[in-house]
């Protein structure tokens, strides 16, 4: 089941969208004793990124993976990590809320392999995964009408061609998305109106918008400052 928050204030969304999130990560270590967070990169996430590492949960419970990654060093500018880092990861190791082990960045050195290892060995699946679409309408590294989104893989792939700059790119799996728990979708300023149009477009399915693989996950909310 999915539902749309829209609120013209993007702080407000932010805030809502933290809280919702911290609510479930909550929940799923109250059931399991521990959850599995999946975050992409994105000038879009930073916000909620500030939001979360304000909030009372219990990080030392969190294990932290990417949706995908440039295939760059972890320092580098184009890195989704860098901006995780920034924003979350040492905020909260500067309080020592976070230990390094709960921390999985993907390391394009080691491949998808070594990733899907580490994935497995905490559950083999994303229970909370936060989401942002693109102009495009693709989510992670999954783009329209692009052999990414309609690959079978069970974990993550890779590609040389990604539509977006650079052509370099780790993903995590259209199957691996729609299996999570909790999910929430991002589309925020000017620039994603047409992807919500998209989004919103009965008649295209998931090849033609990734960003509808959110309605695959078992409870999902999709958070937008646009109307359509």
């Amino acid at each position: 089941m999915t539902t749309t928050k829209y609120d013209p204030n993007r702080a407000a969304l932010e805030r809502l969208c933290a809280e919702t999130i911290a609510q479930q990560l909550q929940a799923v270590i109250a059931r399991r004793g521990s959850v599995v967070f999946a975050v992409p990169g994105g000038r879009s996430v930073s916000g909620i990124f500030s939001e979360l590492a304000s909030r009372s949960i219990d990080w030392q419970d969190v294990k932290i993976f990417v949706v995908d990654e440039r295939q760059v060093s972890l320092t580098s500018d184009q890195s989704n990590f860098k901006l995780l880092s920034h924003y979350l990861i040492e905020p909260l190791q500067k309080l020592n809320k976070l230990s390094p082990d709960n921390i999985f960045p993907y390391d394009a050195a080691q491949g998808i392999e070594k990733y899907q290892q580490q994935l497995e060995a905490v559950g083999a699946k994303f229970d909370v995964v936060l989401l942002s679409a693109g102009e495009d309408g693709h989510v992670a590294g999954l783009f329209p009408n692009h052999h990414s989104i309609e690959s079978t893989a069970p974990f993550f792939l890779t590609m040389t061609d990604s539509p977006k700059p650079p052509p370099e790119r780790m993903t995590t799996s259209k199957r691996l998305l729609a299996a999570a728990t909790y999910g929430s979708l991002l589309f925020f300023g000017d620039g994603k109106k047409q992807a919500l149009k998209n989004y919103q477009d009965q008649t295209l399915g998931v090849t033609d918008c990734p960003a509808k693989i959110v309605d695959l996950v078992e409870q999902a909310t999709v958070y937008t400052d646009n109307t359509v």
